[in-house]
């Protein structure tokens, strides 16, 4: 039994491998290291398809939503989650937990707002971009930021994935306990991956959405074509969602059936060997949260070119780890890209720094931010 003052954890979360990005597989890996440190916890979450569920060392009790794309959700099947969590807080099987953690204020933190007075326990939510920014560049829209500062004031701790986030959140108003509870990586390689020659690689691996901006990209690589700057430059683009077939029309609309390569939902045992090929990492998001492809990225020695927006700022040092770029400027993209291809000592440079960083990132330290955190406000 760990030494703390909290032992038996019930997390709530409708994002939990394999459903979601991001922002699931950080709690999963939070969850599997606070089980190791002596912790019992219980997780709640939406029902994968059986033949897509995962074990782990830790309790998940599912509830069925009829969801079954793994990156995309919706209205209802968010209403049925918060609703069987509602009515497990009523039954006996919630008794007997000690603490009460919800990854996302919508919709887990919102329910479990209302769980924390039936279950008489402390609540902390965890803030991962799109419930405090709505995917847009200046926050939330008036009903997001009310019902984002509801949750966080119902909350005993707010957690932010990142600072930028954190501080974006606290402009809606002041809520109890807000700290940063960063951002992690289980991927660590023992050497940099450095360029050496050949093809020029880069990659864009996020959902096909116009939160993640790869129409943006497109633009820019069409501007490096007709500057004729494409000679030995690849781009590989992984995704799926509302824009796939919009970004499949574009590229033979543009030209670039020759520079772009498009496919699906990758899988994240795959990730490792796309990151190992590649010549730099590509996000040209409206927002982000904390890219955690970011960190997984650099720790193969890969730096990444990023738009100057809010979770980028934390995770990309500018000329340090990666280059920043204007936002939805696709001139300031292509500019840095050609840059970046015409320098490869500049690209191993920033991708040794990307490398050392990586390593800061660890769950450990998240996990040990978590406990202390708590520990020391309970």
């Amino acid at each position: 039994m760990p030494n703390c003052k909290f032992n038996k954890i019930l997390v709530l979360s409708h994002e939990f491998p394999p459903f979601g990005g991001g922002g699931g597989r950080l709690l999963a890996s939070l969850c599997d290291e606070l089980h190791s440190r002596g912790f019992e916890l219980t997780v709640l979450t939406a029902a994968p398809p059986e033949e897509l569920r995962q074990r782990f060392p830790f309790q998940v009790k599912y509830f069925p939503t009829f969801r079954k794309a793994l990156f995309k959700t919706s209205v209802p099947a968010m209403l049925l989650f918060l609703i069987q969590v509602f009515f497990f807080g009523f039954s006996r099987k919630a008794r007997g937990y000690d603490f009460l953690f919800s990854n996302m204020a919508v919709p887990a933190g919102l329910v479990g707002v209302i769980l924390r007075r039936i279950l008489k326990i402390p609540h902390a939510v965890w803030y991962h971009g799109t419930e405090v920014t709505q995917n847009r560049p200046d926050g939330a829209g008036f009903f997001f930021r009310t019902m984002c500062h509801s949750v966080g004031k119902g909350a005993q701790f707010n957690f932010f994935v990142s600072k930028g986030l954190l501080d974006l959140a606290l402009t809606y108003g002041p809520v109890p306990c807000p700290c940063v509870l960063p951002n992690a990586i289980r991927i660590h390689q023992n050497s940099v991956h450095k360029y050496t020659g050949g093809e020029k690689k880069f990659l864009f691996a996020a959902r096909m959405e116009p939160v993640k901006n790869p129409l943006l990209l497109l633009e820019a690589v069409r501007i490096l074509k007709g500057r004729g700057l494409l000679q030995g430059i690849r781009f590989s683009m992984f995704g799926s969602g509302a824009l796939y077939r919009k970004v499949a029309e574009k590229i033979p609309e543009y030209g670039l059936e020759n520079a772009v390569t498009l496919e699906q939902v990758v899988s994240f045992e795959r990730m490792p060997e796309l990151y190992s090929r590649s010549y730099a990492l590509l996000i040209p998001s409206v927002i982000e949260g904390f890219p955690t492809t970011v960190l997984e990225a650099g720790a193969f020695g890969v730096p990444a070119i990023g738009t100057d927006t809010i979770g980028n700022r934390d995770a990309i040092i500018h000329e340090q780890t990666g280059l920043i770029v204007k936002l939805n400027d696709s001139g300031d993209l292509a500019d840095a890209i050609a840059a970046l291809s015409a320098d490869s000592s500049m690209r191993n440079r920033l991708g040794e720094n990307a490398f050392s960083r990586s390593k800061e990132f660890t769950i450990q330290r998240t996990a040990d931010t978590f406990v202390s955190t708590l520990n020391s406000n309970l």
